[in-house]
């Protein structure tokens, strides 16, 4: 009994701890407020029966508003693109930076439900299709039933499918259906946040999608009552608390231990959406309400965001999916961090000492780099820092492409990212991992070697940055020597090949930017028509002189962007002995006729050691990482501002 008492006295406490205050009422639509998505910038999507959706500001002021023929029955928000769809068998789309909007058409088939990805969304009704933004097809997959709402998260689309009567998880890169789970009622919404979701069908259901493929239930609530027209289960910011409608009229809030904490009579309630501590709520006769939420502070989460970084974008087009180096304050150098957007994971590493990815800050040199999922035109994003829990992930996940060769030592026989050509079948100096460093070619006679990313495809016109850092590794102790090291970007053709060739046989291919050190006391960084990188000058287009580095020549960073008109070439020496060089070079572009293929190669001959004849090993070339990235014509910079106590985030 007494044990009773105090769980009672507990509820009690904590039902009356919030509390909701009116700020404003939007009265315009003329019919029920199917659905709400918040941007966070506080503008509210909402899709009316009336068949219109309205966008409307914090203040409860109209924005901007488009109709279609029939019921707007479903809307999301994501990187600065609210998305509604109409049973008129159109999809409409609201660009908040540019306020301006562009309709799709999607049919029948596709005419209930939206949810948004990166580059487009899915469209569902008893079929699901994702698009891209142009309006293009991408998959198409039969669901059955009729889908009510959709949303998307890790790489799935998690479906209320109403008529179904389940919940089914579909794989967002394959378009097939990976789990279903089934209900006694009628699904009517979904929702995400961070390891959360949370289905409604009759009652409120959450899950742990810690495995986004296969969800865990946590808790379902009993007696609650929710109506198959009363959908969207709402998240607070911080993931500790769930606002839902349901037939009795009321807005009920539950944490996420499945504790009943608020409710409210509220006659005629249909919708529900929260940002920061406001809650709105969309009513059966159109009518929209705002409400702010007193007593609700983010909890434990929030109380550890202590910085945000500010991304600035200078450009006059979105950037999506964008990396960008930030330099971290002193005080959170080798803390473990995380780092969000929309109260969603985003992708970072940090930085090492040698300028490789890892997941581990005490490794970290003060830098991370971080894949912003959307900057807008001419604008800022601002993701939250928080204190005192890791997010990093491998830089596979945060660069288009990745790799720093962590493998084990010994011949290199290719992966799910590389393809290996080798030019005598050499496993011993062909090709060879030597504690994280791939050595095209060990110190030898007459080999060679070329690696061909696979999945990957870079054309000459290509938007993109290529990164790498070269070690050579000299038989000469006091000349540069060797037979040089080739990128090649869009190249068509990977036959080996021995010495100068770089480990090409077909010299005619390619954007080549080549290391070039067979010159004795001289060496270089090149752009060239052809991936020779034994002599100066040549056939070089362009190049850095690294004279008179002579031995020194052993360990840089070359980084390469492609920016659609130009290579542009920046060389970043080392090796402090003998004076560091560093240089940049811009060349025209032009086709060169290829396949899109990125590879790297090296090749052996001899070496002359500035003795007569050819009469000892060749010197060792290798990468020890690379990366590809997204170019920006104009700089894109983040900055980390801490937060002063009064700004922490509420």
């Amino acid at each position: 009994m007494r044990r009773l008492l105090l769980v009672t006295l507990i509820s009690a406490m904590l039902l009356s701890s919030m509390e909701l205050r009116l700020l404003w009422t939007f009265d315009k639509p003329g019919n029920a407020i199917e659905d709400m998505a918040f941007s966070p910038n506080g503008l509210l999507g909402i899709a009316s029966w009336d068949n219109c959706a309205y966008i409307v500001d914090q203040n409860g002021n109209l924005l901007n508003k488009k109709c279609g023929w029939d019921d707007m029955r479903d809307s999301d928000y994501l990187n600065g693109v609210f998305g509604f769809v109409n049973q008129d068998d159109y999809v409409y789309l609201f660009w908040e930076g540019k306020a301006s909007w562009k309709v799709i058409d999607v049919g029948y088939k596709h005419n209930r439900a939206i949810a948004l990805y990166d580059y487009g969304f899915v469209a569902c009704n008893n079929y699901c299709a994702k698009y891209d933004f142009d309006g293009h097809l991408i998959w198409e997959v039969e669901v059955g039933g009729e889908v009510e709402e959709a949303v998307v998260h890790s790489g799935y689309v998690y479906l209320a499918n109403k008529y179904g009567e389940k919940l089914q998880v579909l794989d967002l890169s394959l378009g097939q259906i990976v789990k279903e789970i089934e209900y006694d009622e009628a699904p009517s919404g979904v929702s995400v946040c961070g390891n959360y979701l949370a289905v409604t069908a009759k009652e409120l259901y959450l899950y742990d999608i810690s495995d986004p493929a296969d969800p865990k239930l946590l808790w379902k609530t009993k007696g609650l009552e929710i109506d198959s027209y009363q959908h969207s289960p709402a998240f607070s910011p911080d993931c500790k608390y769930i606002a839902v409608a349901n037939s009795k009229k009321e807005l009920r809030i539950y944490d996420v231990e499945g504790n009943w904490v608020y409710r409210r009579h509220l006659p005629g309630i249909w919708s529900v959406a929260w940002w920061r501590d406001r809650i709105s709520i969309g009513y059966k006769d159109g009518k929209v309400e705002t409400y702010q939420v007193i007593g609700y502070v983010q909890r434990e989460r929030s109380a550890l965001v202590k910085a945000m970084v500010v991304v600035s974008n200078p450009n006059s087009y979105d950037l999506k999916d964008y990396q960008v180096r930030v330099r971290l304050p002193v005080d959170l150098k080798n803390k473990p961090i995380a780092i969000t957007y929309n109260d969603s994971p985003v992708p970072f590493c940090y930085e090492t000492t040698n300028y490789e990815c890892t997941t581990d800050p005490t490794k970290g040199n003060g830098y991370v780099w971080i894949k912003v999922p959307f900057i807008p035109t001419n604008g800022e994003t601002f993701l939250k820092v928080i204190v005192g829990t890791n997010g990093a992930v491998s830089g596979d996940k945060v660069f288009d492409f990745y790799d720093d060769f962590s493998y084990p030592n010994g011949p290199f026989e290719g992966n799910e990212k590389w393809e290996v050509h080798r030019y005598s079948d050499d496993r011993s100096k062909e090709c060879v991992i030597d504690n994280g460093i791939l050595w095209l070619v060990e110190k030898s006679w007459n080999k060679g070697c070329n690696v061909l990313a696979k999945n990957l495809r870079v054309k000459y016109n290509d938007k993109v940055v290529i990164e790498f850092e070269f070690k050579v590794d000299y038989v000469c102790g006091n000349v540069n020597d060797g037979d040089g090291l080739s990128l090649v970007i869009d190249g068509k053709d990977t036959a080996p090949d021995r010495g100068c060739s770089s480990g090409f046989r077909n010299q005619n291919q390619g954007i080549n930017v080549n290391v070039n050190t067979g010159e004795g006391t001289r060496g270089s960084v090149s752009v060239s028509n052809t991936p020779e990188a034994c002599s100066i000058g040549s056939d070089d287009l362009v190049y850095i002189d690294a004279s008179p580095k002579k031995s020194q020549l052993s360990d840089g960073i070359v980084k390469v962007s492609l920016t659609g008109s130009e290579v542009r070439v920046r060389y970043e020496d080392l090796n402090p002995d003998g004076g560091r060089i560093s240089g940049s070079m811009t060349y025209p572009i032009w086709n060169p006729g290829g396949l899109g293929y990125l590879m790297l190669g090296a090749g052996t001959s001899c070496s002359e050691c500035s003795k007569s004849g050819c009469n000892s090993l060749d010197s060792a070339h290798g990468v020890d990482w690379i990366r590809v990235r997204k170019y920006a014509d104009d700089m894109v910079v983040g900055i980390v501002v801490h937060l002063r106590n009064s700004d922490r985030l509420r």
